[in-house]
């Protein structure tokens, strides 16, 4: 027989199961809306342009600031934040300077594993003795003529009209093998350039 109590037990029992499920589910059903939002966790995100393929090193001859010559691979052993410029460093070169030897020492215990370099596409227009000394352990890396149209086509990028442009204010990071691999455009938030640097720095931990 039938009493009034299971007759509400039975719908309510039924609720129950349904809740118990909506639980279970919600996890899954929010997950398949982010990802098909776009949304991805902070973690997974590259806030920079990957460069695809990465570019090899160029074999090209530099020199520094004093007009000794540097080494072959300058690039070796660091992850490198390089500002390229065509012949001169303006006060945009100058607030990237800063902005990427800040962003070095935001990497705390792993700031010795970051390197700085101002590249020059052509010879410089004015000594930068005074500007090297304003950004201590900045290098800088000017090619020799000879190489220039090389050592152009590895920092080339592109503008939005589709020609080839190279000193475009991006930031850029070589990694230790000399790879161009990932370029931050100008006006980049420097939040997301600092993000990117610690989880390439993680990921590549004992492996430099």
């Amino acid at each position: 027989m039938v009493t009034p109590e299971s007759g509400i037990a039975q719908p309510r029992g039924r609720l129950q199961v349904m809740l118990l499920g909506l639980i279970f589910l919600a996890p899954v059903i929010g997950a398949t809306l982010l990802f098909f939002s776009g949304w991805r966790p902070v973690g997974q995100v590259n806030h920079g342009e990957l460069i695809e393929p990465a570019r090899a090193w160029p074999a090209v001859p530099l020199r520094g600031a004093d007009g000794t010559s540097i080494a072959s691979a300058p690039w070796a052993g660091h992850w490198n934040l390089v500002y390229v410029v065509a012949d001169d460093c303006d006060a945009a070169c100058e607030g990237a300077l800063d902005l990427m030897q800040r962003l070095q020492a935001s990497q705390g215990k792993e700031a010795g594993r970051v390197a700085r370099a101002l590249a020059l596409l052509r010879e410089p227009r004015r000594n930068l003795t005074a500007l090297v000394s304003r950004f201590p352990g900045t290098a800088v890396w000017i090619p020799g003529s000879s190489a220039s149209p090389a050592w152009d086509a590895y920092f080339a990028g592109h503008d939005a009209n589709g020609d080839r442009v190279a000193g475009d204010g991006s930031i850029r990071f070589v990694d230790p093998r000399g790879y161009y691999m990932m370029r931050f455009p100008a006006g980049s938030d420097p939040n997301g350039v600092r993000r990117d640097l610690a989880r390439l720095l993680k990921l590549s931990k004992g492996k430099q």
